[in-house]
């Protein structure tokens, strides 16, 4: 994980079957079970609201009743679990959704951005917040690590690149380019936000392309 690679699935998977191990009464794991928790609870439970992994539906309403406050610490420990693994949990999307009806502060502060990505994330607001809106849902959720380091390296500053990115959010996709989408990764996400999670993990971590194989 050192090596922040883009593709992320099998890892998340192996992850997974760490974490039904670890439920399992049948099974110790001993010492070796103890450094996976780190990386379980930034998948199933980073954050106080959804630390028994109470599943996306029950953590979005929760959210709807969070005050300002709740909704800082939920940014926070997110935007941690994030930058310290590499992996975001599905959670953190329905988070950074919900996010963008309550302003700037807290969507930097979810994204874990330093002053030079929040100053990006100011400058490009409008867009950054399509970006969020047609790329960034449970299924697609390492869309949100590859928007943070994207702002964070300042790349929306480059004059090309802003508008690359409106056009990619109204690219209309072929039936071919839909279908082999659909193929590759399934039909939980739709094609479009598939493809914007990729654009936003090649310019976020441009050194993760063939890394972690």
């Amino acid at each position: 994980m050192k090596q922040r690679p883009i593709q992320v699935d099998a890892i998340k998977q192996m992850i997974t079957q760490i974490a039904l191990c670890q439920v399992n009464p049948d099974i110790d794991l001993g010492i070796s079970g103890q450094g996976a928790d780190r990386l379980v609870s930034s998948l199933y439970g980073p954050t106080q609201a959804c630390r028994e992994d109470p599943g996306v539906d029950i953590y979005r309403e929760r959210l709807e009743r969070m005050d300002q406050a709740a909704l800082q610490a939920e940014s926070t420990g997110f935007a941690r679990a994030m930058h310290d693994t590499g992996l975001v949990s599905p959670y953190h999307a329905v988070l950074l959704r919900h996010l963008l009806e309550e302003g700037d502060h807290l969507l930097s502060e979810a994204l874990g951005l330093s002053s030079t990505g929040r100053d990006c994330l100011l400058c490009y607001r409008e867009l950054v917040q399509a970006l969020i809106r047609g790329g960034v849902y449970p299924a697609t959720s390492q869309a949100v690590y590859g928007l943070a380091l994207m702002l964070e390296r300042g790349i929306l500053y480059q004059p090309p690149v802003a508008p690359a990115m409106w056009r990619q959010l109204n690219l209309p996709l072929s039936e071919w380019a839909q279908s082999r989408l659909q193929m590759a990764y399934g039909d939980i996400a739709s094609p479009r936000a598939r493809l914007i999670e990729g654009v936003l993990c090649m310019l976020g971590l441009p050194l993760g392309v063939g890394q972690g194989e």
